[in-house]
């Protein structure tokens, strides 16, 4: 798949709430925890459970779990540019900007959409490259340098508690990362891979199936480095936009994140008016599914748009997705529409009831 894996911002929030909240389960223990939950990823593939969940949701759900992570994704561009800022009484308000980063912000997105308009291939890269020029010469930027050594990670290395982490309270916070990453990493994949025509391929499960155990993989070696689990990244539709559809893409993107921890410095030259306007644009981009929405049956759209609300205001593709399985569920019970419930949904709708429950105590 063209898709990179990299640590889960929801995990991390998630972990960081963990240690801030249960006495006595410090960043070790929950490290142990991410470490167990890489292994029950791989299990997942090894016994063929996976496929169950992928025939499992039907298509309104995934529809709307791709218009939320488009919406997620724009939300994060404005949020970026201070357009609009988080307040806790009223979810959002509108900022106040800078006025010449927003015009070269605007300008970014102008760039874009007119390179795409006449099919020019790298939008997206020549407006971060002519944004960031711009920046640099109005003094909307500066440069920080370009080389610098990446820090030790020697603090963190192998220093998770399996102990604890096997506990009772230890098995708990195990599960409640299992779901988190499961489908985080289920739903970005099949929203991300929508975009191209990878899941009408004959060997698409195979490869799916090969995806999540590059996913449990990697949350495995992410308790051993230090880190919370692995998911795939919304981002990634930048590179499919741009035409990667292989697995070396992937590998390119693996590179030169190896290579960026050298070149750190040289990142912090652009600027946020020159990576913010991309996010609008795949947002744009994502939340075009709407038309695909099966609009008669309120059945199918009213737990489409739970998904589609709550993914951005929760930032979370797993409780979106969470609430739209139950409200799935509920609703074709009470219609008796239950050939359109699968028994595996079933089973995840309860396994998110359970999560959500645990989730306020």
């Amino acid at each position: 798949f063209p898709t990179a894996l990299a640590p889960s911002m929801g995990l991390n929030v998630y972990f960081v709430y963990i240690i801030a909240r249960h006495a006595g389960y410090n960043w070790q223990s929950a490290l142990g925890a991410v470490l167990c939950t890489g292994i029950l990823f791989s299990l997942l593939v090894v016994f063929k459970l996976h496929r169950k969940i992928i025939k499992a949701i039907p298509h309104t759900l995934i529809i709307g779990i791709i218009i939320g992570m488009g919406l997620l994704i724009a939300l994060v561009g404005l949020q970026n540019m201070h357009i609009i800022v988080h307040q806790p009484q009223s979810w959002f308000k509108l900022g106040s900007p800078e006025w010449l980063p927003t015009l070269l912000f605007l300008l970014g997105i102008a760039i874009i959409f007119v390179l795409h308009y006449f099919k020019v291939l790298g939008s997206i890269l020549i407006s971060i490259v002519l944004i960031t020029v711009i920046s640099l010469i109005l003094g909307v930027s500066k440069f920080h340098g370009a080389i610098s050594l990446p820090p030790s990670i020697k603090p963190t290395l192998f220093a998770f508690n399996l102990r604890s982490s096997l506990s009772f309270t230890g098995l708990g916070i195990i599960c409640a990362f299992f779901i988190a990453g499961l489908f985080d990493f289920s739903g970005v994949t099949i929203g991300v891979l929508k975009q191209t025509d990878i899941p009408q391929h004959h060997d698409y499960q195979p490869r799916f199936a090969k995806a999540l155990l590059s996913n449990g993989i990697t949350t495995f070696l992410c308790g051993c480095f230090g880190s919370s689990g692995t998911t795939t990244y919304v981002e990634n539709s930048t590179g499919i936009h741009a035409g990667g559809r292989t697995g070396l893409t992937a590998i390119i993107i693996s590179i030169l994140f190896l290579l960026v921890l050298f070149f750190a410095p040289l990142t912090k030259t652009i600027p946020t008016c020159a990576t913010a306007p991309p996010l609008i644009f795949i947002g744009y981009h994502m939340a075009k599914h709407i038309r695909e929405i099966n609009w008669p049956d309120l059945t199918d759209v009213i737990p489409t748009l739970a998904i589609i609300a709550i993914i951005p205001l929760a930032t979370s593709v797993a409780d979106g997705a969470g609430a739209g399985f139950i409200a799935y569920i509920i609703l074709k019970l009470i219609t008796k529409k239950t050939k359109e419930i699968n028994p595996t949904l079933i089973i995840f709708g309860v396994i998110f009831s359970i999560y959500f429950m645990g989730t306020q105590l």
